[in-house]
């Protein structure tokens, strides 16, 4: 697609970088997807396709995964992973209080991550190194 962070696999390796059930099987779905951009002034989501044959994600949660990143500003990014029927099809990013998103200015350094895992929520912090 674009490369970097324009690219939805970078922002999928972001988003499931967390430890929780069956990451493993959304990892494989974002190996081989692809992905349409709708990108706005405050947003920006990638419409994903995930090939046949793959295994579907087990657990009913629309949205599995959620990241909080905490900007400079205090407006954080939230960036939402949503599966349907078990396949990833969307990872939606934008600006909280609606403000110009631009992928490449996001801040990752203060992120909190929110699993979303069989009716049970649980927050994290994701202080970690990320791809570049």
């Amino acid at each position: 697609m674009f490369g970097g962070r324009c690219d939805v696999h970078w922002w999928l390796k972001v988003i499931l970088r967390p430890r929780f059930p069956s990451r493993n099987i959304l990892q494989a779905q974002a190996k081989a997807c692809s992905a349409a951009i709708d990108s706005g002034y405050e947003y920006t989501s990638f419409y994903i396709t995930v090939p046949g044959g793959l295994e579907r994600y087990p657990y009913d949660a629309p949205i599995p995964v959620e990241m909080v990143a905490m900007q400079d500003d205090y407006d954080p990014v939230q960036v939402l992973l949503h599966v349907r029927r078990g396949y990833i099809f969307e990872l939606e990013i934008y600006r909280a209080n609606l403000l110009k998103l631009d992928l490449y200015e996001v801040s990752l350094d203060r992120v909190k991550y929110t699993l979303n895992i069989d009716s049970r929520s649980t927050t994290i912090d994701g202080n970690d190194t990320f791809p570049n």
